[in-house]
């Protein structure tokens, strides 16, 4: 399937892959957006963790293509599981419309892509954890619920 995100929205999430980052929350939320709005195109960048990798392989990741699939939102959505450089990083994150931060924990600390995304000036949609809500306080930013599809949508 050709990808052709020029045409609609640029969703964004990135950063190392494993189960905390919620992106089969993600996932769920745009399927909700079906029929009511041209569906973004969302795409996920970063390699997995490579303490999961060494545990479970590429079993996170292949279960998000398969949701994707079975979501049939195999036409908005692309998995790049290449390591970026910087400057190619910053470059995604310049073309992103939005960067999405769908994390499942509320007991997240920290986020270097957070932070990177509000240096880029992009508006955020995050889920509610400690270090979000302190620094999104202001400018561009939803804070949304975790584990919750339709406010992710």
């Amino acid at each position: 399937v050709p990808w052709r995100p020029e045409r609609r929205a640029t969703v964004l999430t990135w950063g190392l892959l494993s189960e905390g980052k919620g992106v089969e929350w993600a996932l769920r939320g745009l399927v909700q957006l079906r029929g009511r709005m041209p569906l973004p195109a969302y795409l996920v960048v970063g390699q997995t963790h490579p303490r999961v990798l060494e545990r479970d392989g590429e079993a996170y990741r292949d279960r998000l293509v398969a949701l994707a699939h079975d979501l049939d939102l195999t036409e908005s959505v692309r998995f790049d599981g290449r390591y970026l450089s910087g400057t190619e990083l910053r470059a995604v994150v310049r073309r992103a419309d939005v960067v999405l931060l769908p994390y499942d924990s509320s007991e997240q600390v920290t986020s270097g892509v957070l932070a990177e995304a509000v240096a880029a000036g992009r508006p955020v949609v995050s889920t509610r954890f400690p270090h979000a809500v302190e620094l999104l306080s202001g400018g561009e930013v939803l804070l949304v619920p975790r584990r919750d599809p339709t406010a992710i949508a």
